[in-house]
């Protein structure tokens, strides 16, 4: 059983990200006493964004990457007295010049990420991110979150976190359930939607320009335009329900999830870089979609915290 979810298309100002990047490394160094920040990847990437001439291509994948350090604040902030240390710095680790999204510093990243979405519920109540298990959310649920960077590795790292719940469930303590988050930005295929959504962007500009709008009106407003966030949206879902059934249909026929694991959230994060004769600009989305554990729901009821499962697991997507 597989759903969709549609997130934000968020429109990045360029200079206001790079004002709350600065904030976010100070935080680093002040709230985390992090150290030598100036030379891990992050503020390598700022000094190349001011001083190297880059490919807008390359700018665009280097705003987005600010844009996601960005949205992990939250729940650093909140958790900065219980965090995982090591996992805090396998995620600074790496390369500024590695591809895009393809650091193994990913995986700790995504950790974190997941993180932000679940302290964004309503049904948050607590989350504890410095176990052994990448994250416990409200007690009772064990999260496993697995960053795949190749086809090749998908099954192999779904059993992985079908088991370590497991291990989880039966080791004792409150935690009851887990769920698998997945992230298949690397699968993505991120040639195709730029193709299709930056079209669609010179098809909504037309119709924007006759009605008497200028290029750089239409590079704040056609991304805010529902009809066009709609288009894009469903776009990306299918592609990444597309990736994620194509793997799953591969997978051994004689494996089969924990019958208290919910199921899969998966995500994929991608941009789409503008440009028009007179303007530059950089939307970035990230689409999330769920799959359900049919197992679960035999040996369950369809409840989660009092809501439906479904419920819940579209909930993961919204609001960032």
């Amino acid at each position: 059983m597989t759903r969709n979810k549609h997130e934000s298309t968020n429109q990045i100002d360029i200079e206001n990200l790079l004002l709350e990047y600065d904030n976010f490394l100070n935080f680093l160094q002040r709230d985390l006493s992090l150290k030598n920040i100036s030379k891990t990847k992050l503020q390598k990437i700022k000094s190349k964004i001011k001083k190297e001439v880059l490919h807008y291509d390359e700018i665009c994948k280097i705003y987005s990457d600010i844009n996601r350090f960005k949205r992990i604040m939250r729940v650093l902030e909140e958790k900065k007295d219980n965090l995982n240390r090591d996992t805090l710095k396998r995620m600074l680790a790496g390369s500024e010049h590695s591809p895009f999204y393809s650091d193994n510093s990913e995986d700790a990243f995504f950790e974190f990420d997941f993180a932000s979405r679940l302290i964004n519920l309503r049904s948050y109540k607590s989350i504890n991110i410095e176990t052994k298990t990448d994250i416990i959310f409200n007690e009772v649920t064990a999260i496993e979150c697995k960053k795949i960077h190749s086809g090749n590795s998908f099954e192999e790292n779904l059993k992985k976190a079908n088991k370590q719940i497991l291990e989880k469930l039966n080791s004792g303590g409150r935690v009851k359930n887990g769920l698998i988050a997945i992230d298949l930005t690397n699968i993505f295929n991120h040639e195709k939607f730029r193709e299709f959504s930056k079209h669609t962007y010179r098809l909504f500009l037309d119709e924007y320009l006759t009605l008497g709008h200028t290029e750089t009106d239409c590079l704040h407003a056609i991304p805010r335009d529902n009809n066009f966030k709609g288009v894009v949206q469903n776009f990306s879902s299918a592609l990444l329900e597309f990736s994620f059934h194509s793997m799953l249909k591969e997978v051994s026929a004689n494996f089969q999830m924990n019958k208290d694991v919910m199921g899969v959230f998966y995500q994929a994060e991608t941009f789409i870089p503008i440009e028009t004769k007179d303007t530059r600009g950089l939307i970035a989305i990230r689409a999330g979609c769920y799959y359900i554990n049919n197992q679960y729901l035999s040996h369950n009821d369809n409840k989660y915290n009092g809501e439906d499962i479904g419920s819940f697991l579209r909930s993961l997507a919204s609001g960032i």
